[in-house]
């Protein structure tokens, strides 16, 4: 396992049916990273907060029995309950307003459902391992909304913080879902180098992880310096 994790994650999943839930429990714990589901729901939840404290991820689909926006007040509730945990929202198409509403309720990953069962257990690992999930064409909807708002960005944001080459590299290629091991070869710089520019930029811009980092970039409407990279 990468980033110091030695066990298999531990998921909780939200489907909009107990046979979908069973299903899908199926197909990820015969995976390659052998995932163990701990608990599965079908309608919007009363938190276990036993459950919630022993889960690594939440996959979490967009519409639940509750209603077909029922699954963002689940991500809602669990990332209100647990903030480190990490959750992946299942989409059934490709909507920039969804996309958004999932970063806003706090995803870390967005998945769309006709995509592999393969790539679905990436994306879980991945943002597991504390890195953000989403296609190019989700980031540029992102980047879209943050360019039709740009006064309410800027009355938000804090005074700038100036970032050198290097840190903005590290930053794109982070933001490209990279790991700290990819990042080092291609910047050719040594893991353990990496490591420390980004324990600065977690201490200097006042986030804890990568997930956090990305969300200030976002918060902040720096993300357009970045563009290129991501959606090249």
């Amino acid at each position: 396992m990468q980033n110091g994790l030695t066990a298999p994650a531990k998921l909780l999943i939200f489907e909009d049916s107990e046979m979908g839930c069973q299903l899908l429990a199926h197909e990820l714990e015969k995976s390659v990273y052998g995932f163990q589901v701990i608990g599965y729901q079908s309608r919007s939840p009363s938190v276990d907060p036993e459950m919630v404290r022993k889960a690594d991820v939440a996959l979490i689909s967009s519409g639940l029995k509750d209603g077909p926006m029922s699954g963002f007040s689940v991500l809602r509730t669990l990332r209100g309950f647990k903030d480190s945990l990490r959750c992946v929202m299942l989409l059934d198409r490709d909507d920039p307003e969804l996309v958004l509403e999932a970063f806003r309720c706090g995803a870390a990953g967005i998945f769309e459902r006709n995509d592999t069962c393969e790539r679905l257990c990436k994306c879980i690992q991945r943002v597991r391992e504390g890195q953000v999930w989403a296609n190019n064409r989700q980031v540029s909807y992102v980047i879209q909304a943050l360019g039709k708002e740009p006064s309410r960005l800027r009355s938000r944001a804090q005074s700038p913080t100036a970032l050198t080459r290097r840190e903005e590299q590290i930053i794109s290629l982070l933001l490209e879902g990279r790991s700290n091991r990819d990042i080092a070869l291609h910047a050719n710089l040594s893991v353990h180098t990496v490591k420390n520019h980004l324990f600065r930029l977690f201490k200097r811009l006042g986030v804890c992880n990568r997930s956090e980092l990305i969300a200030h970039v976002l918060q902040q409407g720096s993300l357009t310096r970045f563009e290129k990279r991501l959606t090249g």
